[in-house]
């Protein structure tokens, strides 16, 4: 048994420290996603392989990687949100004191819509990275020998 984790793993046998513990962690997590759909994005937008990628594809396929990459962006900042909000309520209880009647153990209290927009941004992220390597593909099979994705 961890300090971070209840017992059994599961998140409604944390203490409020613990669930806060947990609430943190999950938060940097989407911050290294966030930042990383960031870094994809500046990849898709600049330079000589993407240009010869987009050129090569045709316009929906271009319009529904962008689209993609919106809808991941903004599942993935709604889920932050969300985290960072749960991760108040937390740190106010914590550092104001449980009030008398509040059971030791935050129990089902989960920021179970902030979830949701996680894996979802996770699943979109992935479907936008695998999109844009087909799309390589696709615009390298129309020059033999020739790849657009690099040298």
């Amino acid at each position: 048994m961890t300090a971070a984790a209840a017992p059994d793993g599961r998140f409604e046998n944390d203490t409020y420290p613990q669930r806060k513990r947990r609430v943190e962690r999950r938060l940097r997590l989407v911050t290294l996603v966030g930042a990383s759909l960031t870094l994809f994005l500046a990849v898709l937008l600049s330079g000589d392989a993407a240009s010869a990628v987009y050129t090569a594809v045709p316009l929906w396929w271009r319009a529904l990687i962008l689209m993609l990459l919106v809808f991941t962006g903004a599942c993935i900042a709604s889920a932050y949100i969300r985290y960072e909000r749960e991760l108040h309520a937390l740190q106010v209880l914590i550092e104001d004191g449980i009030p008398a009647g509040t059971p030791s153990q935050p129990g089902k209290r989960w920021a179970v819509d902030a979830d949701v927009f996680w894996i979802s941004g996770l699943l979109l992220f992935v479907a936008t990275a695998v999109l844009f390597v087909i799309a390589g593909w696709v615009a390298t099979a129309d020059e033999p020998g020739q790849c657009a994705l690099g040298a």
